[in-house]
């Protein structure tokens, strides 16, 4: 997770710069140095007007109070909503990590760029704050770099929106377009009307990089959680004559080991640090430029000779929306790790030369998720890791893999071969007969054709949820087949004030248990 640091409040001053048509406003953001173009088409929310909008908001779910802290929290400026409500531009501006240490992206070096890219995708370090991003690529703009990115948000393993951003960092802040549109799939007409904003940015001023931002530190080796070997290095990039010192301190060494390096020419460092004996120790990590103090880490290390070294990278969420999912990390090179999904064994693999490992789920079925991964090395102690998560199906997703899974047999031929069909997920569309209740069950009779006289072709359809379709109405039925009912099984209640149906046998039908239903 990352970690976010809100400064104080962003004024939001709706200035009018000059003359604009009556189709839109320019909007001057005071802390950015920037404005903003936005048509009046939109619903424009900032955190000080929610309250004009009460009714709007309340129709969401929402109060103006509730609202307006949201947004402060998040770092919001301002929404712009469709009328609809199906479709928001939100601009963000928050000082979190990223944005203190980099300040500029356009000032930063190229393997900095590249970090702060691959954090978004494939690398996805924003997985566990809900968002699965597909894409992230730097565009040149007027206004400087940004990254084009698309993604899907996700709360409590169901799909809330889908979305586009455009995101730089400029003047001490991470900058965010964030088109978010819900209740269906991204437009081409989307894009563009994101772009219709986004393409009005203006930096009215760039401010210079301050002490921290100008020594363009980036660190790309840093010390092991866990290590067997007394030696590693601390490396990377930074500017010519940054001066870094290590510091190594244990509770059973009160002897401070001291490291010290300045930074060449060429911006490549490598530090190398060594530990006194076994044992836990904090590594601490100064830089120092121009004479100020512009970095400070701190870092646990655990060295055990024996001690089988592993630090998985992937943040491992409660729980994943997508059928793979993919675990990285760090180990003993050539250890076997071996890949337990709920208590079976699924694969074999060996973390390669560089000590680096990559494990791909199948998370494809939903449900519960237990991860076991062993570690094993000659001459050294065996690990073990687990973890805990689910796989949660949105209901796109379920109606998605139904469709693909989904038979349709005949009605004759689904009665006369029904032991042949048990289990088998079957898709029908039909109309609601009856509905009732038995014990702890639902059932639902309903048909596969209406005909003058009455409906015909019945199935039963079966579920401990009370449906929410209604009688005579059309739907759409997804159920695994469960065979021929039986009279006097509680089924029969289902049919009170209708004898339609053709089977079998008088009072028996096809029977399934209900997966999915909705209306037509």
């Amino acid at each position: 997770m990352r970690k976010w640091i809100y400064g104080s409040l962003l004024t939001l001053a709706l200035v009018l710069l000059f003359a604009l048509p009556a189709s839109a406003q320019s909007i001057v953001l005071d802390k950015l140095y920037a404005s903003v173009e936005i048509p009046d088409t939109y619903v424009v929310i900032t955190p000080d007007n929610t309250a004009d909008f009460a009714d709007w908001l309340q129709g969401r779910g929402t109060t103006s109070e509730e609202a307006a802290n949201d947004m402060l929290k998040r770092g919001v400026l301002l929404q712009c909503w469709t009328s609809e409500g199906d479709v928001c531009i939100e601009l963000t501006a928050t000082q979190n990590n990223d944005a203190a240490n980099i300040f500029d992206i356009n000032e930063q070096s190229t393997s900095v760029r590249a970090q702060y890219r691959l954090s978004h995708y494939p690398d996805n370090a924003f997985l566990s704050d809900g968002y699965d991003f597909s894409s992230s690529d730097w565009k040149n703009t007027p206004s400087g770099r940004f990254l084009i990115l698309r993604y899907v948000y996700s709360q409590n393993g169901q799909v809330d929106h889908r979305g586009m951003m455009r995101r730089t960092i400029r003047n001490g802040y991470e900058i965010t377009f964030d088109l978010k549109v819900y209740n269906r799939s991204i437009t081409n007409k989307d894009n563009t009307n994101l772009n219709k904003i986004w393409d009005t940015f203006k930096f009215v001023t760039v401010q210079p990089l301050p002490a921290a931002a100008s020594a363009k530190i980036n660190i790309t080796d840093t010390p092991p959680k866990e290590t067997n070997k007394a030696s590693f290095t601390f490396a990377g990039t930074a500017a010519e004559g940054v001066q870094f010192t290590a510091v190594v301190m244990g509770l059973s060494n009160p002897t401070p080991v001291v490291t010290n390096l300045e930074v060449g020419k060429s911006g490549n460092f490598k530090m190398p640090i060594t530990l006194p004996k076994e044992g836990v120790f904090m590594v601490t990590v100064t830089a120092d430029y121009q004479g100020v103090d512009v970095m400070e880490l701190a870092y646990p290390v655990t060295y055990q000779r024996t001690l089988l070294a592993v630090d998985v990278k992937t943040e491992i969420p409660e729980s994943v929306t997508s059928d793979e999912f993919t675990v990285l990390g760090e180990s003993t090179p050539g250890a076997l790790i071996q890949v337990f999904v709920n208590d079976e064994i699924v694969a074999k693999k060996k973390v390669n030369g560089e000590g680096k490992f990559k494990i791909d789920l199948d998370t494809s079925k939903e449900g519960a998720y237990t991860l076991v991964l062993a570690f094993s090395k000659e001459g050294l102690a065996d690990r073990r890791v687990s973890y805990n998560f689910s796989r949660q199906w949105s209901d796109n997703d379920m109606l998605s893999t139904l469709k693909s899974q989904a038979i349709k047999p005949a009605y004759n031929n689904l009665v006369s071969k029904i032991e042949g069909y048990d289990g088998r997920v079957m898709g029908y569309k039909c109309y609601v007969v009856s509905i009732a209740q038995s014990g702890n069950e639902w059932i639902l009779k309903l048909a596969l054709a209406k005909k003058p006289t009455g409906y015909d072709n019945i199935i039963l359809a079966v579920t401990d949820s009370e449906p929410t379709v209604t009688p005579d109405s059309r739907v759409m039925m997804y159920g695994t087949c469960a065979g021929m009912s039986l009279p006097g099984d509680g089924t029969d209640t289902a049919t009170t004030g209708d004898t339609s149906g053709t089977s079998s046998k008088e009072g028996s039908y096809p029977t399934f248990e209900l997966l999915q239903i909705s209306a037509l």
